[in-house]
């Protein structure tokens, strides 16, 4: 998308919709984008879909008209470019946060006179499985 189409595509939504509004909306699709995360997203998918969620929100509250389809296309692209960089933020710190819990799961040590047997799930964590050594 060029520059003159983005001018076209903000000069839209200013039409229709205040800054307030339009920030709280991306606001909420970033939580729940969030709280929705799944470890098998690429970067694209999760930009892409936060620019979809957004669009949706703005039509559901009657701020856009999304009868044309072009229209549909240029402001979920305009969305996924203008919030590239916020999303990122977020990718890398949703995928940090799993890879460190994955981490956690390995270091957790069993108590002196118990060994590690596998690994069991409790309250959706995986803890290491420590049963009672044998003489």
């Amino acid at each position: 998308m060029n520059l003159q189409e983005q001018n076209k595509v903000r000069n839209y939504l200013l039409r229709r919709i205040d800054q307030p509004t339009l920030e709280s909306i991306i606001d909420s699709s970033y939580e729940f984008a969030e709280n929705e995360f799944d470890q098998d997203y690429s970067f694209y998918d999760l930009n892409h879909a936060i620019a979809v969620i957004i669009v949706e929100d703005l039509h559901i509250m009657d701020h856009i008209d999304l009868h044309i389809e072009q229209m549909y296309d240029k402001l979920v692209e305009y969305f996924s470019n203008l919030l590239k960089g916020r999303t990122r933020k977020l990718y890398n710190r949703l995928t940090n946060s799993q890879q460190e819990m994955k981490e956690s799961e390995l270091t957790e040590k069993c108590w002196a006179g118990y060994t590690q047997k596998g690994m069991k799930t409790m309250f959706g964590k995986r803890y290491p499985n420590c049963v009672k050594k044998t003489k």
